[in-house]
């Protein structure tokens, strides 16, 4: 699935976004859709020696390498599993350099896209824990939304790919 969203302007001059969210164990977490390049189920990646074990490995993508990160084991959140139901969103990232780079990402289960007012997003708390007790890495968070009832961990992508194995896969 392809997913390509524009943004809007209201009459307010309010920027809308639209958000992929998707879970992690109990938490609810989003992305900008426009990162999005697809979403695929999980295939066995082939393993890359002396990278972090959240570093699956990688997959060939229509010609492109592609690294998998599993999302759950980098933020320590649960336990992986890889079976038929394994998620893997497939995004666009931005170096530092302006250069782009597609990762995998592997999530638990993707839910739903939103429509966001980014003028309502609030900053992450400094201290934030996930449900599990486990503290969050706050340079992947961007801000934090209410959906309802529930809070959704707004991620900065891009910051995943900065780590320095990652700059010499592609």
């Amino acid at each position: 699935m392809t997913a390509l969203a524009e943004t809007t302007e209201t009459s307010t001059n309010k920027t809308l976004d639209q958000v992929l969210t998707f879970t992690l164990g109990t938490e609810l977490y989003g992305l900008d859709i426009l990162r999005v390049q697809e979403i695929k189920g999980w295939e066995t990646p082939t393993p890359i020696p002396n990278v972090p074990s959240y570093v699956k490995g990688v997959i060939n993508l229509r010609g492109v390498v592609v690294p998998i990160i599993d999302l759950r084991e980098r933020f320590e959140i649960a336990e992986p599993t890889y079976d038929d139901s394994t998620v893997v969103i497939i995004v666009r990232t931005m170096l530092q350099q302006k250069n782009e780079r597609v990762i995998g990402i592997v999530v638990d289960s993707v839910s739903d896209v939103y429509t966001i007012n980014m003028g309502t997003i609030q900053p992450a708390p400094k201290d934030q824990t996930h449900k599990n007790g486990q503290n969050m890495d706050q340079e992947f968070v961007s801000g934090l939304i209410t959906l309802g009832e529930e809070m959704m961990i707004l991620l900065n992508i891009d910051t995943l790919v900065q780590d320095s194995f990652l700059n010499h896969l592609n």
